[in-house]
C-alpha cells in the first residue's frame, strides 16, 4: 500500500520486484520517459549496489530502513528532477561521470562527436585538442581514455562545471594529461599555449534557441543549466560560430574541428564553414537520423 505517493509497507511484503514495478508504474503516472530503468537507478543507488545485484535478488524482501531513502528519490523524480543528479552520476561512453547541477546531463547523442574524433585519429596519435564548454569533462575524458598520448585543455565558463570536470579527470586517471580551465569559449586555450597551434578543437556548445528552450522536456529546462544550452542568437548558433572563428586562428593546417548541433542547424553551419578557411566539411548523424556533429579539416 501507498501513502501520499510513498512505498508504505509495514503490512506487506515488498521485495525488490514489487519496489521496482510500484516505482516503474508510478513514473509512468507522472510522465517519467524511462520510467523503469530510473527505478533501476535510484534503488541501486539507495541500497549502495550495482544494477545488476537488483536482479540477483529480485526477491530478496526490503526492510523499511532500505526502502526509506527511495522515498524521496522518488518523489523528486516524479517532480521530474533528472535522475543523473540525484545519484550524482551518469554514463558516458562506458565511463562514469560525476554530474550535479552545474553541468548538463551526458546524452548518448553527443558520443558521435567522440566517434568524430577517434574515427580520424589512431590510438597511438600524440596531439593536442581543447574543448570549449566542457560541462562534466565527458567528451575530453572520453577521447582521453581512448587516445593515451593525447593531452587536452578543457574549457568552461563555469566555475562550478570546472570543478565537477577536474574531479572526473582525476577519477580517470588523466590529470596529468587534461587540464581543466575557466574562462570564456577559447581565450584560455589561446593564453594558454601562447601561438602554439594544436591538433583539434572539439565543443558541445549552447545552441538551444529561446523559443526551442521553452519547449524542452522539464528535466532539461527546469534543472539543467541554461547557460550550457540557451544560444542568444536567432539560429541558434552564435556559440558556433564564435568558436569556429577562434578555432581557425588556434588550429594547425589539416588539424580538426568537430563540433555537436541542434536538429536543422547542420546547412547553415555548413555554409558559415564553407565561407572560411575550412575544407573537407561533413555531418554525422545521430541515432535518430539527425546531422548531430560537424566536422571540418583546417585549411
Amino acid at each position: 500500500m501507498t501513502e501520499g505517493g510513498r512505498i508504505n509497507a509495514a503490512e506487506e511484503t515488498w521485495t525488490i520486484r514489487k519496489v521496482l514495478e510500484w516505482t516503474t508504474a508510478f513514473f509512468e503516472k507522472n510522465g517519467i520517459d524511462s520510467p523503469r530503468l530510473d527505478a533501476e537507478v535510484l534503488l541501486a543507488h539507495s541500497l549502495g549496489v550495482e544494477r545488476i545485484k537488483l536482479y540477483m535478488e529480485i526477491d530478496r524482501p526490503l526492510a523499511e530502513a532500505e526502502r526509506a531513502p527511495l522515498r524521496a528519490l522518488v518523489k523528486r523524480r516524479a517532480a521530474r528532477e533528472p535522475a543523473a543528479y540525484l545519484v550524482g552520476e551518469k554514463e558516458f561512453y562506458s565511463l562514469a561521470f560525476e554530474v550535479n547541477e552545474n553541468v548538463l546531463v551526458p546524452r548518448p547523442d553527443t558520443e558521435f562527436l567522440v566517434d568524430a574524433v577517434l574515427d580520424r585519429t589512431g590510438r597511438g596519435d600524440a596531439f593536442t585538442f581543447v574543448d570549449v564548454g566542457t560541462g562534466s569533462g565527458c567528451i575530453a575524458a572520453a577521447i582521453a581514455v581512448n587516445r593515451p598520448k593525447a593531452s587536452g585543455l578543457a574549457v568552461d565558463v563555469n566555475p562550478g562545471a570546472v570543478e565537477v570536470a577536474k574531479r572526473n579527470f582525476e577519477r580517470h586517471g588523466l590529470a596529468n594529461r587534461v587540464k581543466a580551465v575557466c574562462g570564456n569559449l577559447l581565450e584560455p586555450a589561446i593564453a594558454h599555449f601562447g601561438g602554439r597551434k594544436i591538433d583539434a578543437v572539439v565543443s558541445n556548445p549552447p545552441y538551444v534557441t529561446e523559443e526551442e528552450f521553452e519547449k524542452l522536456e522539464p528535466e532539461i529546462r527546469d534543472h539543467e543549466p541554461r547557460s550550457a544550452l540557451l544560444d542568444i542568437a536567432e539560429d541558434g548558433l552564435g556559440s558556433f560560430r564564435a568558436i569556429a572563428d577562434a578555432a581557425a586562428d588556434l588550429l594547425s593546417p589539416g588539424a580538426l574541428f568537430v563540433c555537436e548541433l541542434g536538429a536543422g542547424q547542420y546547412g547553415s553551419a555548413a555554409e558559415f564553414l564553407a565561407s572560411g578557411p575550412w575544407t573537407d566539411v561533413s555531418a554525422v548523424r545521430d541515432y535518430g537520423g539527425v546531422d548531430r556533429v560537424i566536422v571540418a579539416g583546417r585549411k
